[in-house]
């Protein structure tokens, strides 16, 4: 077994502010994603751009839930990471999703 397949998301460097990373913390919870295994499989399942609901945090409503969806920059990173730590899988974004890499982005 791969030592990989046991490391904890939280314990993660994740490349994001503290917000974010926070966020995304709450993402894996409710969607009892704690290995780094169990994040491979609900990718490889096709399950990054379908929506999830859970709670929302800030709704200032008791019981409030919500659909949610993995913002873009989100999606990269989480494939960054699998990619890095299982690069036997080669796991690739739909070319729509990676914005940032643009050639003919505009200065202002």
């Amino acid at each position: 077994m791969n030592e990989n397949n046991n490391l904890k998301l939280n314990k993660i460097n994740w490349k994001f502010n503290n917000p974010h990373r926070s966020i995304l913390m709450h993402h894996f919870k409710y969607l009892k994603l704690e290995n780094l295994s169990d994040l491979l499989d609900f990718v490889l399942k096709g399950n990054l751009d379908k929506p999830f609901k859970r709670p929302s945090l800030y709704s200032g409503k008791e019981g409030y839930v919500r659909e949610f969806n993995f913002g873009k920059k989100q999606k990269s990173e989480i494939i960054k990471c699998l990619n890095y730590f299982f690069p036997e899988k080669q796991i690739n974004l739909n070319d729509e999703s990676i914005w940032y890499k643009s050639d003919n982005l505009i200065n202002y």
